[in-house]
């Protein structure tokens, strides 16, 4: 913690964060530095890929690279292990202002895998000595960017594995992702719940409400993955009937395969 004029303050750190759900144009605002793909497709026989990183500060800038493998637990939270299959051939280095530099990502791993690997690369800015000498804010960002190891014809498979009424207009919905790939949720078209008759219930679909459906479309669900989410139904809606049984029909895209990265 630093003291200037009597008031304290620590050093601030922005973080960019990537997960396939989130689009951005990078370098479109005024970022110390930026990084680019923030995303990268890779076959396993394909040994290198590159990511683009740019100093738009006045100052020299001290960059640090790790890779993580990352799995998700079933209720969104990501875990993450340093990785030794995808390395960077720089860990640490000094950016002079306006630099341009390519940071090559080598996969090291098997090149027959049965289904895709997921990995984090985390760039973030470190302190230098010429940030220490200064008595300006430390204003500091770390970008984390997805990189995915795909086998040929890798496809996603959601299947629902359970819904549940849980309240009137809510209901809790337990999917996995069975495929090879990782599979992004803004590319699911609909999700319809079906309201099967009970004793005086006619058969009707049920609409997400907008909060649901924004939850879902940030959310990118990894081959093996399972997740469960609850959602609440459209305030429109007059509830459900307590006799009623659900089903749901989940529609992708027909090619579900994650785009190529350039």
């Amino acid at each position: 913690m630093d003291t200037w004029l009597g008031i304290s303050f620590r050093i601030i750190i922005l973080a960019v964060f990537f997960d396939g759900t989130i689009s951005r144009a990078a370098g479109s605002m005024d970022e110390a530095f930026y990084i680019e793909p923030m995303e990268v497709q890779m076959a396993p026989a394909r040994q290198t890929a590159t990511i683009k990183v740019v100093n738009n500060e006045e100052h020299m800038l001290r960059i640090r690279v790790d890779v993580f493998e990352r799995t998700d637990s079933i209720d969104g939270s990501e875990r993450r292990v340093l990785s030794r299959d995808l390395r960077p051939d720089a860990v640490e280095f000094d950016m002079a202002p306006g630099a341009l530099r390519h940071i090559t990502l080598s996969y090291r791993g098997a090149k027959e895998i049965s289904r895709e690997r997921a990995f984090r690369v985390v760039v973030k800015q470190v302190e230098s000595a010429q940030m220490a000498a200064t008595d300006s804010l430390d204003l500091r960002f770390i970008y984390i960017a997805s990189v995915f190891v795909t086998p040929e014809k890798a496809r996603a498979k959601l299947v629902v594995d359970a819904v549940r009424r849980i309240a009137d207009r809510s209901v809790e919905l337990e999917i996995s992702n069975a495929g090879q790939a990782h599979q992004k949720m803004k590319q699911i078209r609909t999700i319809v719940f079906k309201q099967e008759p009970g004793v005086r219930s006619a058969p009707r679909e049920l609409e997400l409400s907008a909060g649901s459906i924004e939850m879902l479309s940030k959310t990118n669900l990894l081959s093996g993955a399972r997740r469960i989410f609850k959602l609440e139904l459209n305030e429109n809606e007059d509830g459900m009937s307590s006799e009623a049984r659900l089903r749901v029909n989940l529609e992708t895209a027909k090619d579900s395969r994650p785009p190529a990265s350039n």
